[in-house]
């Protein structure tokens, strides 16, 4: 079994102690040679006590996997799994640093360095990922977010009728069981899985703080990312859900308005984007909606209408929404 294979399955789990190695090692194996119809053949290692119990020695001559140790303080002998690893730890602590958060989140981060390792080229495959030559498909990658920043989750289970339904975390990784994010609330420090999630990926918090110290920003920063929601084949299809979503700060806010936000396509590949209507997008100040066109660019917004318009009327016009033909006689013309 190649060594690129213990990547890909995004299977880093985190471990308290070393006796846990063995279990963990059963675990894997299983898991492994179950998805890849594959046998485990050789187990290399160093000369870890973790490695040389009675027990995991018993095991290995059950099923026949042949044991190698590297001579002792010469890791350059498992160079492979040596320098996997120096990867994985070095792209987490890079993540952990530029996030700003504290240690604690170094299972999280060394899970989502496997992640994205997995989904990037290798010397090993030539023009290659392991995950397409795992899988056979080459992986998408529209869907992966900054490592620590801020996001704003659909709170489906919110009482309150008036209630904004958005709540912020912090995304930390990706999901090994559903097509979904793995995020955590600041203020519990409990992990959810999400696929209703925006994200401002430019926007960090320090791990020490709650979430009412988060937005220190002026909202109407916001706003060009905020519409973005996420947008990935791989994620999955996103159903439109209807729901408002409120970010607060000590500067102002933004509210997005009920319904449904409108599908965007671009006429790329993978899921289309989609915008929500902003009730205001600057502190303190609710924009009246214009009820027609002369309204909108009459209005103090009116090169902000206009934009909005234009680019709507270009993504119309680039999916070949209509065909111009003659209005027949009898027929009368809808208005839009």
């Amino acid at each position: 079994m190649r060594s690129y294979l213990f990547l890909f399955c995004d299977w880093t789990p985190g471990l308290k102690s070393k006796s846990e190695v063995f279990a963990t090692f059963k675990t894997y194996k299983e898991m492994s040679e179950k998805q890849t119809d594959k046998k485990i053949k050789i187990l290399r290692s160093d000369n870890g006590r973790e490695y040389l119990s009675d027990e995991f020695e018993k095991y290995l001559c059950e099923y026949g996997i042949r044991r190698q140790l590297i001579v002792p303080h010469t890791p350059l002998q498992n160079g492979v799994a040596e320098r996997a690893n120096r990867t994985l730890v070095e792209m987490a602590r890079s993540m952990i640093v530029h996030s700003g958060l504290d240690e604690s989140f170094w299972a999280e981060a060394v899970s989502t360095a496997a992640y994205l390792r997995n989904r990037a080229t290798t010397k090993t495959l030539v023009d290659n990922t392991p995950y397409e030559e795992f899988v056979g498909r080459k992986p998408s990658v529209a869907h992966l977010r900054v490592f620590g920043s801020l996001a704003i989750a659909l709170n489906k289970t919110i009482s309150k009728k008036y209630r904004a339904k958005g709540k912020l975390m912090i995304m930390v990784g990706y999901s090994d069981m559903a097509k979904a994010y793995r995020l955590m609330d600041p203020d519990t420090r409990k992990v959810i899985v999400s696929r209703d999630v925006i994200f401002l990926e430019d926007k960090y918090i320090g791990s020490n703080e709650t979430s009412h110290d988060i937005v220190e920003f002026d909202v109407g920063e916001i706003l060009p990312d905020a519409d973005e929601a996420s947008s990935s084949n791989e994620i999955g299809e996103d159903e439109q859900s209807e729901y408002n979503v409120e970010v607060s700060s000590n500067k102002g806010s933004i509210t997005y308005g009920r319904g449904r936000p409108r599908v965007v396509r671009s006429g790329n590949r993978g899921r289309p984007q989609k915008e929500r209507h902003a009730l205001n997008f600057t502190k303190n100040i609710d924009v009246k909606i214009p009820q027609s066109v002369n309204e909108a660019l009459n209005d103090d917004y009116a090169k902000h209408w206009q934009a909005s318009m234009q680019k709507e009327y270009d993504a119309l016009v680039k999916n070949k929404t209509w065909s111009l033909v003659e209005l027949p006689s009898n027929e009368k013309a809808i208005n839009c």
